[in-house]
């Protein structure tokens, strides 16, 4: 690929111009092309016209896909746009001129003035630099000698301008390799470059050269291919393909021949469809593989098609295997589902009896036979008793051996032994009435239904099958994860192809990458606990809203790869592959009735695409039946990209261009929006693919977004954003707060970085900053060290937001040159520290920016992260910063209810009804698909509340009063849980007795004793619905408590608190404050303190102080006598237990006496809770 820039006058015409105007030539598989970009400030159309001179005469229209229109604008610009691209086939070395024509809606035309950009007659400078790039490469599950391998490789701007500049060695000797340049930058240099190569012994080094030394070669093709309309032939010298025009065709595997396999999908009304290919295409040619891609539809003997299909092969140079990958797709866009009976991948001439492979010994069968992976633990032999659990993907029959890549995963699949030869299924026939009400029907089983596969418009799928010669038993291994190659991270961070890395930082974050190896690693071990596996669900995640799948919300494919470039780790690039295979499949509508929603996203739905249920269903409304595809906020294509840029599948390219084409095109035409994650995301997604392909269109559809953004923030007081009232949800005060999400402000600002990274657009700069100061201004909460969801002050606080919003926040900072708010966020990211990673949804919200923000934060001046960190964490799991001396937070909600968080309904304190003392929590209104009615607070990383104290190994007894006043018929009884977790989230818990439904309107005590596991990390209790069906319940909660098994406790715990600002002070004592938790405002001596408490009961208590300070602090007085002394054995706060005695009900006056002049004094707490503070 060649290019060179040009540009030319722009000329105005009545209110409105073409700008951003960008010309550029390029070398493409089929020749050099001149591409022409430009926008308009109103949707137009337009032309351009062209010539080899400055007269013209020639003109091609501008690429139509532009111009299908917008479903989000209230004026969609059907035939019209803002952003504007045409290509122009063209001769290399030959001048270009051009002049671009546009008209708008209402028939004015804008004419610029001729330009003209010149393509290069011959090869640039190969390049300007040397180096010597070490891979790294990673034989994974792999077993077979020099196996194939493709490594991504970027390089900084203005290095390296021509393949000939590359050589590939090994342990000195040079190594056979096939270059593809992906993309290139402005000056004509390489962006990013793919290479394959057989990777050579296991010790052996290999090392990618480039530089000017380095002489040209010209390797010759592996294998011969020709291609004739619908037929081809590739011949090489161990495998060979020849296919034929009517589908069928011949495999040569050595000297073992067999049949080319022909898809044959038998609709519900029994009519076979057979694949038909109507185009063949070779994608690569070379020294070390060879593509072929052959297009067609499955069609009847009447030539009626019935869903198209994409075919891949690949030969490899001297390999005796070939792989083969198979997309079905859902172009039948006259109805919104639709369905057949079976899809098989027929090998007839196949004869024998196969042997299939499976977790435990293989099985053999017989014609008429088949043996169906029904789902993830089953498989069975029809006709026939065989039974177990898991088929391992392999089969071999009549010479040969057939792969499939995660075939149990991705059940139904199927092999059977026909009297034609071996059928493989990739959608088998269905077992009569195996699927029919299952109780997991609706997370599992949707798309199965009355022995037919239901298919959503624009669905498709993606198999990868091998085929080897059966005397090869090593090629067994192609089922598993392949091989994986990589540059060094300290290269790539170095060549700025993917922004900041804190490669270089890497010593500042300790424990980062090791968290996100257990989070990569821990993917399998979720998928197997939730199932989440089958065609449709393989690579995904599930339990978004309870029932949806989650549709890799955020970009997990992304956030993989991001870290892969981080450490090589094959791991992350694996995980990374299965989510972008399939987000593009099935996430992706590769299809559609309104051709404006081609390459728009299902955002996270039941069934992946919804439309399997009604609107009602389980109250889910569009997630379950309409859908919605055109939400600007959920919609990625970053990870698509990268993973063909780091050597993974083509189809994961053409999807990313597919869905950046609809973002770049019609979403913009009279582009607007109304809250900051659409031109956020949109952005992102859009700056993504400039990144990756350098084409200035996808750079052009920035800018409009961006001066939309800068539109709206200038009318709303400029911030740097739109401005505007919150919705409910984000602020359900009765007078709205106005602002935005946090998070939402974190994906803007991303966007806007990535902007001002490609530009340097100092407005974008400003927007950062100004964005950045108003969520310091209005969202940092110091009492959790973190922020606020919104801008409205009564949302939820906690620090786990600052990992989406860090990139722009440390960037502003960097502006701002403020050391406190530097200071606001070395907190913020100590708190979260912990809660990097996850699982799910949690997981790629917390990594999709994240090192990008770690890069801009290392920047930030002061002390390396790594110590601060640990003093912050330290602090974090102080016991003093909880509001009570005790293991539960908040246990009696005398004062409020801090520290637990309602699932839905109404939750308040209400004093009206309570077990003891003035108060209790309240909860009534309705849910619907959640498990718990409240819950106290987790993943917060540093709320006061989480409770994160507890001891593994020791067994602890929770205990509650509750009281059930109402309860929709048939709901099961509520009970309380505390729930296990680790790193990864929940993991078992124990659960008390549940609430006799018999006594509705009674307090009743519930409880349950269980052992803390060794792995807990963390712990949240939970009042139990015990159904995720739809609820309505009025009940209170009172008295909590969770203690060591050992220990004594009362019925109902008295926690009688004393602030600073209700005592009498006396002899110079004064209050002093930091304006820092845990004790904003507190005591300094010298001189006394005194409270009065009222005693409900006589009995035992426990008096309890907040002090910092060492030695002797204070003398404890009741009621004038001494009873202990104070003594601080720590400069830092602590809950100090200072004396146990026996009360009398009613009044008493406590008195801090001799308060030291070094003493830091506060809360006091006079409790008849004896359980030990852990």
């Amino acid at each position: 690929m060649l290019l060179l820039s040009g540009g030319s006058p722009i000329c105005e015409a009545q209110d409105w111009t073409v700008d951003d105007l960008a010309t550029r030539a390029i070398e493409t598989g089929t020749g050099p092309i001149a591409q022409v970009r430009w926008t308009t400030r109103v949707p137009s159309k337009g032309w351009v016209e062209y010539g080899a001179a400055p007269t013209l005469g020639e003109r091609v229209e501008e690429d139509s896909s532009s111009l299908r229109g917008s479903t989000n604008a209230r004026e969609s610009g059907r035939g019209f746009a803002n952003n504007h691209r045409a290509d122009v086939p063209w001769q290399a070395g030959k001048p270009f001129y051009y002049r671009v024509h546009a008209t708008d809606a209402a028939g004015k035309e804008v004419t610029t003035e001729t330009g003209s950009v010149s393509l290069p007659r011959t090869t640039l400078l190969a390049a300007t630099a040397s180096g010597r790039i070490p891979l790294q490469i990673d034989r994974c599950e792999w077993k077979l000698d020099s196996p194939p391998v493709v490594v991504g490789v970027p390089f900084a701007r203005g290095v390296v301008f021509s393949a000939q500049a590359l050589r590939l060695v090994s342990d000195g000797g040079a190594l056979s390799f096939q270059p593809e340049v992906v993309s290139r930058y402005d000056d004509g240099s390489i962006c990013w470059l793919r290479v394959s190569f057989l990777a050579p012994k296991l010790d052996s080094k290999v090392t990618l050269e480039y530089g000017r030394q380095v002489r040209p070669t010209s390797p010759t093709p592996h294998a011969t291919v020709k291609v004739e309309g619908k037929s081809f032939r590739v011949i090489g010298a161990s495998a060979s393909i020849e296919g034929r025009t009517d589908g069928t065709g011949i495999v040569r595997l050595g000297t073992q021949d067999m049949p080319l396999p022909r898809a044959a999908l038998i609709a519900g009304d029994g009519v076979t469809y057979s694949a038909t290919p109507e185009s063949v295409v070779v994608e690569e040619q070379g020294p070390i593989r060879t593509v072929v891609r052959i297009d067609g539809h499955h069609r009847s003997t009447d030539g009626k098609s019935h869903f198209g299909y994409v075919m891949r092969w690949y030969a490899f140079a001297g390999k005796p295997y070939l792989r083969c990958d198979y997309t079905f797709a859902n172009d039948i866009t006259t109805q919104e589902m639709t369905s057949f009976r079976q899809l098989d991948l027929r090998f007839d001439g196949l004869i024998g009896q196969p042997t299939v492979f499976t977790d435990g010994a293989p099985l053999t069968l017989t014609t008429g036979q088949r043996v169906i992976q029904r789902e993830d633990s089953e498989w069975v032999v029809e006709p026939g008793t065989g039974k177990g659990k898991r088929l391992a993907g392999g089969v071999k029959c009549g010479g040969a051996r057939l792969l499939v890549r995660h075939c149990w995963e991705q059940y139904p699949k199927s092999v059977g032994a026909t009297g034609e030869g071996l059928a493989l299924g990739i959608c088998p026939a269905l077992p009569a009435g195996f699927y029919a009400g299952r109780l997991d029907e609706d997370k599992l089983y949707f798309h199965l239904r009355d022995g037919n596969y239901a298919f959503r418009q624009g669905f498709s799928k993606t198999h990868t099958l091998w085929l080897a010669p059966a005397s090869l038993p090593e090629a067994d291994s192609l089922v598993g994860d392949p091989p994986v190659a990589s540059c060094p991270p300290d290269y790539i961070e170095k060549t700025g192809a993917l922004r900041g890395l804190a490669v270089a930082a890497r010593d500042q974050f300790p424990g980062y990458d090791e968290a996100l190896k257990a989070t990569a690693e821990n993917v399998l071990g979720r998928r197997a606990a939730q199932r989440e596996y089958g065609i449709m669900n393989f690579g995904d995640w599930y339990g978004e809203r309870a029932w949806n799948w989650g549709n890799l919300e955020y970009d997990m494919a992304h956030a993989m790869l991001t870290q892969f470039a981080r450490t090589g780790d094959a791991v992350f690039f694996h995980r990374a592959a299965e989510a972008a295979l399939h987000e593009g499949d099935v996430d992706t509508r590769h299809h559609a009735t309104d051709d404006r929603r081609v390459g728009q996203q299902w955002i996270h739905s039941i069934g992946h695409t919804a439309g399997y249920y009604d609107n009602k269903y389980k109250d889910m409304k569009g997630y379950a039946g309409t859908g919605w595809s055109d939400n600007r906020g959920h919609i990625w294509a970053q990870g698509l990209c990268e993973h063909f840029l780091f050597g993974g599948d083509r189809r994961s390219w053409e999807t990313a261009k597919l869905i950046s084409d609809w973002a770049a095109g019609p979403q913009t035409t009279n582009f607007d929006f109304g809250n900051a994650r659409e031109p956020g995301w949109m952005t992102i997604l859009v700056m993504g693919a400039y990144n990756a392909t350098r084409d200035p269109y996808y750079l052009n559809a920035a800018r409009l977004m961006m001066r939309k953004v800068q539109e709206k923030s200038a009318a709303t007081g400029g911030r740097g954003f739109y401005y505007h009232e919150l919705p409910t949800g984000h602020c359900n005060c009765e007078k709205k707060h106005f602002g935005e999400a946090g998070f939402m402000l974190g994906v803007l600002m991303t966007g806007l970085k990535m902007y001002y990274d490609a530009t340097r657009d100092p407005q974008a700069a400003e927007a950062i900053t100004g964005i950045a100061k108003f969520i310091i201004d209005t969202m940092w909460e110091p009492d959790v060290m973190g922020f606020h969801y919104t801008s409205c002050p009564e949302s939820g606080a906690g620090p786990a937001s600052i990992a989406i919003m860090l990139e722009g926040l440390a960037f502003g900072a960097q502006r701002m040159k403020n050391e406190e708010i530097n200071q606001i966020l070395r907190q913020s990211l100590a708190a979260s520290w912990q809660t990097i990673g996850g699982v799910g949804k949690h997981s790629a919200y917390s990594l999709c920016s994240l090192v990008q923000g770690l890069d801009q934060f290392a920047r930030l001046p002061g002390s390396p992260f790594a110590t601060y960190l640990a003093k912050i964490q330290a602090e974090l799991k102080n016991p003093a910063r909880r509001l009570l001396p005790t293991n539960v937070p908040n246990p009696d909600f005398e004062e409020d209810i801090a520290g637990w968080t309602p699932r839905g309904g109404e939750m308040v304190r209400t004093t009206n009804v309570k077990h003891s003392g003035a108060a209790s929590l309240m909860w009534r209104g309705r849910l619907r698909g959640q498990n718990e009615y409240f819950n106290t607070r987790y993943d917060t990383g540093g709320d006061p509340t989480e409770i994160t104290w507890l001891k593994p190994e020791v067994n602890y007894r929770l205990t509650c009063w509750l009281r059930v006043d109402k309860l929709s018929p048939g709901t099961p009884a509520p009970s309380l849980r505390v729930t296990y977790r680790d790193v990864h989230g929940s993991r078992g818990g124990q659960i008390t007795n549940a609430y006799d439904l018999n006594r509705m309107g009674a307090w009743q005590k519930l409880s349950a004793d269980g052992t803390i596991p060794e792995w807990n990390t963390g712990n949240y209790l939970a009042l139990n619905t015990n159904s995720r069906e739809a609820v309505e319940a009025e009940l209170y909660l009172d008295d909590v408590s969770l203690s060591r098994v050992t220990e004594s406790t009362e019925d109902s715990g008295a926690y009688l608190r004393g602030d600073v600002q209700q005592a009498t002070l006396a002899a110079g004592a004064s209050l002093a404050s930091n304006g820092r938790p845990p004790q904003r405002e507190y005591l300094r001596g010298p001189g006394s303190a005194t409270w009065t408490i009222d005693i409900p009961h006589e009995g035992g208590f426990a008096i309890w102080v907040r002090a910092a300070g060492k030695g002797q602090l204070a003398i404890l007085k009741v009621d004038g006598k001494s009873v202990g002394d104070l003594e601080g054995s720590a400069g830092t706060w602590a809950w100090v237990r200072v004396a146990v005695l026996k009360l009398t009900a009613g009044r008493h006056e406590l008195t801090l006496d001799e308060l030291s002049k070094d003493a830091r004094l506060g809360r006091i707490v006079v409790t008849n809770d004896m359980a030990a503070v852990e």
